[in-house]
């Protein structure tokens, strides 16, 4: 506090999804404290849409610097990513509800321009900062005649615009957050951020559509009203998320001053907790796959016998690598035969044994071949759309392995990487035949 009528806070946050939260609960704590509930849901509603940005585009450390006044509050959001020095600009509250010449410049200025007083930026050596000025209402008093405005004293009529939502309800946009404890948080949370923006925006209907680059193809994760029709223009967004993900909101709106910067707010949500979930789903991954090796290398190691192993090797992999499996073992003279084979559904047994014994310059035993005699995976075409990879010890190449998952599965990285690091380990490890790539 630097005096009877002034408050202060000022603290460093990390660059974390939580950020924003607690840039909220710093700005509502000095609020109540002074008093100033009149302009609370605008400050909350700009500190979320600067402490977000930061948060996404700079991924360093914030510093937050609160202060209120009898007046009104200020708010300085300063990262630390490297940048020009810059003079430092400034603007003044708008004077109109005309928004067509600040939609173009995007959604942090049209909310920043729209609701603070004044705000302006700097760059320095050390990184950038954006402030906003809000006045209370009593202390904004006159904002000028038309005169002081330079507007001519009959101005043309403008056509009607749509009224920007109120900072209430942005503000309970970006508070929205995933249920933690829900059966698909990520499903629900898009719905709900989906149907909040597409009623603020008065869209007939939307949707999210997210690829995990499993092979499934573009997946829709929320819908919203109609589905488009043929003729439709629609508002498309994509979303900010890593290989192998990608991901698209899509709204069918009527085109409007905010709706394109309302769209990018709620795609910018969506792509911080979709990153999540990839990140989620990737540690998964890896937790069980080091559950498997471990499984793996305690089962290959009890075994001093060859062809126990060769026959053990397609219950590890099925179902846990793909559908089927099959291990053939080469001759002196290269010539492979079938050693092991399972699948998921024993049904198909007799299909899969049939398959893997035609011959001739498309069948399957001819990329086993080519596998086998190269040292390196060989795709398996339709129908049995599978991998093959040579089966090695001492150098020594003793035949294939062979597995597949269902058509509309491709295999992933870390599936390939297990095959390829399941064998030679334990006692007498170094003679146990191990896939390669």
């Amino acid at each position: 506090m630097r005096g009877a009528n002034e408050h202060v806070r000022h603290v460093r946050l990390p660059a974390d999804r939580r950020t924003p939260a607690t840039a909220r609960a710093i700005v509502r704590s000095i609020l109540t404290e002074a008093g100033l509930h009149e302009i609370l849901n605008e400050a909350l509603l700009l500190t979320t849409e600067l402490s977000t940005n930061a948060v996404v585009h700079a991924g360093t450390e914030l510093d937050i610097e609160v202060m209120v006044d009898p007046d009104g509050l200020t708010v300085t959001v300063t990262d630390f990513a490297a940048g020009p020095i810059e003079q430092v600009f400034t603007r003044s509250k708008p004077k109109t509800t005309d928004f067509s010449d600040i939609s173009e410049r995007g959604r942090g200025l049209l909310l920043v321009d729209h609701f603070a007083s004044r705000w302006g930026t700097t760059h320095l050596p050390t990184g950038k900062g954006v402030w906003f000025r809000l006045d209370r209402p009593s202390a904004r008093g006159n904002q000028g005649t038309r005169a002081e405005r330079s507007e001519p004293p009959n101005p043309p009529p403008k056509p009607p615009v749509a009224p920007l939502p109120s900072a209430h309800a942005l503000s309970e946009l970006l508070q929205l957050a995933p249920e933690p404890y829900a059966d698909d948080p990520l499903t629900e949370f898009a719905g709900k951020l989906l149907t909040r923006v597409a009623e603020m925006v008065g869209a007939a209907g939307g949707a999210v559509r997210l690829d995990r680059g499993d092979g499934t193809g573009p997946q829709v994760l929320a819908r919203y009203g109609r589905h488009p029709r043929p003729n439709d223009k629609l508002l498309r967004v994509p979303l900010s998320v890593n290989h192998p993900y990608s991901a698209e909101l899509e709204l069918d709106v009527a085109p409007s001053d905010y709706a394109a910067p309302l769209a990018e707010l709620v795609a910018e949500r969506l792509s911080l907790h979709i990153e999540n979930d990839r990140l989620r789903r990737m540690d998964l991954r890896r937790q069980a796959w080091l559950t498997f090796l471990a499984e793996a290398s305690e089962l290959l190691a009890q075994s001093l016998d060859v062809a126990l192993t060769l026959a053990l090797i397609p219950q590890l992999v099925v179902p846990r690598l793909g559908q089927w499996c099959a291990v053939h073992t080469a001759d002196e003279w290269g010539r492979l035969e079938l050693a092991a084979v399972t699948h998921s559904d024993e049904t198909m047994l007799p299909e899969l044994h049939a398959l893997l014994k035609e011959s001739g310059p498309e069948s399957v035993l001819a990329r086993l071949r080519e596998a086998s005699d190269a040292g390196s995976q060989v795709p398996i075409g339709a129908p049995l759309e599978g991998l093959a990879v040579p089966l090695v010890a001492r150098g020594q190449r003793l035949g294939t392995l062979t597995g597949g998952r269902p058509q509309r599965h491709r295999h992933d990285p870390a599936g390939t990487r297990g095959r390829g690091g399941g064998g030679g380990g334990g006692r007498g490890g170094s003679d146990k035949p191990r896939p390669t790539h």
